[in-house]
């Protein structure tokens, strides 16, 4: 297993939560 930089994972984190809303509709998101 990679070993995990931080930086790399903050900016993961950041471009789920930037891009992958406005790819999934929102009563998706609503239903989890």
């Amino acid at each position: 297993m990679p070993h995990i930089n931080l930086r790399q994972l903050f900016l993961f984190v950041l471009y789920i939560f930037e891009i992958y809303p406005k790819c999934v509709p929102f009563a998706f998101i609503n239903s989890i």
